[in-house]
């Protein structure tokens, strides 16, 4: 039976209050896999993956990460650093009675596993960040990342969060009727 089965959900509200769906089979006398998805993705982008580590009898816990999937759409801004999704993240590791596991961290996940090596170094056996490097903690200034980029290379490499953090003018002014759906 393959991790993503609807039968290996669970859900856990974590210290910050938010609840996580994710998928398990996290045993704690194996070996086990986290696997932080990236955006905008769910834990389902794993199935491969767990389905692999599984055969090699390790265990697996995917997570849908904060705001997608069957996790939370949480909108306080605060519950979406890095530093305390990755402490739920342990926290569900510990519901698992994982207390060690190898860290995988996919496009934004990476700054999630970043922060579990750096925060919770003794839940950590092994890290490995894909697609994304790792980020020093610092205050990130979108604005200013934006403009930067544009200057450097003509367009604004985070350009795209505008719409997704709801800027009302832009969603309204590239709002059209389809099908009777309003479609932004």
């Amino acid at each position: 039976m393959a991790i993503l089965s609807g039968a290996r959900y669970r859900y856990l509200q974590t210290i910050t209050g938010c609840t996580y769906r994710y998928c398990t089979s996290a045993y704690p006398e194996r070996t086990t896999v986290v696997l932080c998805h990236g955006f905008p993705y769910t834990a389902n982008i794993w199935r491969w993956h767990t389905a692999a580590f599984e055969k090699l009898g390790l265990g697996c816990i995917a997570p849908d990460m904060l705001g997608v999937g069957g996790s939370e759409k949480s909108e306080n801004p605060s519950d979406y650093t890095g530093q305390a999704i990755a402490q739920s993240v342990v926290k569900i590791m510990s519901a698992d009675g994982v207390e060690k596991a190898v860290i995988i961290g996919h496009d934004w996940s990476s700054v999630v596993g970043s922060r579990l090596a750096l925060f919770y170094p003794s839940n950590v056996t092994a890290l490995v960040l894909v697609a994304a490097p790792y980020w020093t903690p610092s205050l990130f200034d979108l604005d200013a990342v934006n403009t930067e980029t544009e200057d450097a290379f003509g367009f604004p490499i985070f350009g795209y969060w505008d719409i997704l953090m709801n800027r009302q003018n832009l969603l309204e002014k590239h709002k059209t009727l389809k099908r009777g759906k309003c479609v932004v």
